[in-house]
């Protein structure tokens, strides 16, 4: 099978003071993000880095022409009663790993979709039930969930670690489990399948939300936690526990929105008290990321093109206004650029 990232040699097992160190153990990613896809059995693994290299022109497609599913990879750290990392956890001749996973769809079972409920201004709408005709425990049957999986050992793939659940009669893929060459967990998602088992009709003229809303409807997204069981020279660990999410596909491999899930943790966890603001805000790692995704949407947005692309009077991949939007004050207290740096931060939203 053909896979977009190089194999990686294996890691070298744990030494005695390596072992002695480790208090505990992390699952990475906290969260994996798979999508879906309709080749038979290639895939590739997703992004696992901030800014990664630029996807080779067609290697999300196979030879036929069909989108590989992107999987996501989970790796293990030990860590010291500090909190610092000691090394990444695999199998060895001292160490054992068992990974498991439980991804479910439980959508049909679910409330209908009718707007974003975490708006103040929807937080009286009432919802109703998806497949409201069907009733009490018969509404089991609608949720897609085959249970917790486990997978140890490395280069494993086999048919019984496919994730397959029923909506009510049919079978559906949501997930397989795999391992690397080195014992780190691989989580494909399913193909993008969406169904009606009974040819229902996905829209109803007369319900202009049915369409988001069908009944008799499944589709193969899902999402669980994410577990693992590690033993080290007879000590057993439980890891910290990860997510799994699976999604459609990425059809802008090298586009990314202007803000990134790791920029939206960050600052849930910091308005939670979870995390602190940084003490210095720095325009390299800070500014100038989110300036530059604004002008990379350039080909997907109209409006952002005018304002923000390559002939528009904010292009920040332009070296030269990035260049001024950098530079500090002097020390005389001038600053050349400061109006320049106060029309760009006044066309963001205020944050309250």
């Amino acid at each position: 099978m053909t896979q977009q990232n190089p194999e990686e040699p294996k890691v070298q097992p744990l030494t005695d003071e390596q072992i002695s160190q480790i208090t505990s153990v992390r699952i990475h990613p906290g969260i994996g993000v798979t999508r879906v896809g309709d080749s038979e059995d290639e895939y590739y693994i997703g992004p696992e880095v901030l800014d990664p290299p630029l996807a080779p022109f067609g290697s999300t497609r196979d030879a036929s022409g069909a989108i590989k599913r992107q999987a996501a990879r989970y790796r293990l750290y030990g860590y010291d009663c500090h909190g610092n990392v000691v090394a990444e956890v695999t199998p060895s001749k001292n160490t054992e790993v068992e990974w498991t996973v439980h991804m479910a769809n439980r959508k049909a079972q679910w409330f209908e979709f009718a707007a974003a409920m975490a708006l103040q201004a929807t937080k009286n709408i009432s919802v109703t039930l998806r497949n409201p005709k069907v009733k009490g425990s018969d509404r089991d049957a609608l949720a897609i969930d085959p249970g917790a999986k486990s997978i140890k050992g490395t280069n494993i793939q086999s048919e019984d670690k496919k994730l397959i659940g029923k909506f009510e009669d049919t079978d559906v893929l949501i997930g397989e489990l795999r391992t690397d060459v080195a014992g780190r967990l691989l989580v494909l998602p399913g193909h993008g399948v969406s169904a009606s088992p009974k040819d229902t009709p996905i829209f109803i003229k007369a319900k202009p939300g049915s369409f988001n809303n069908a009944a008799g409807w499944y589709d193969d997204i899902a999402d669980g936690p994410v577990s693992a069981k590690v033993t080290i020279n007879g000590k057993d660990f439980d890891a910290d526990r990860a997510w799994v999410i699976s999604s459609p596909p990425n059809f802008g491999q090298d586009l990314t929105s202007w803000r990134t899930l790791d920029d939206l943790l960050r600052s849930t966890y910091i308005q939670a008290g979870m995390m602190s603001l940084p003490e210095k805000v720095s325009f390299q790692n800070h500014v100038r990321p989110i300036l530059e995704r604004m002008t990379g949407l350039q080909w997907v947005n109209k409006g952002i093109s005018a304002m923000f692309g390559g002939d528009a009077p904010l292009n920040f991949q332009d070296a030269d206004l990035m260049e001024k939007l950098a530079m500090k004050p002097l020390s005389d207290g001038s600053d050349t650029y400061g109006e320049l740096r106060r029309t760009v931060y006044n066309s963001f939203r205020t944050t309250n």
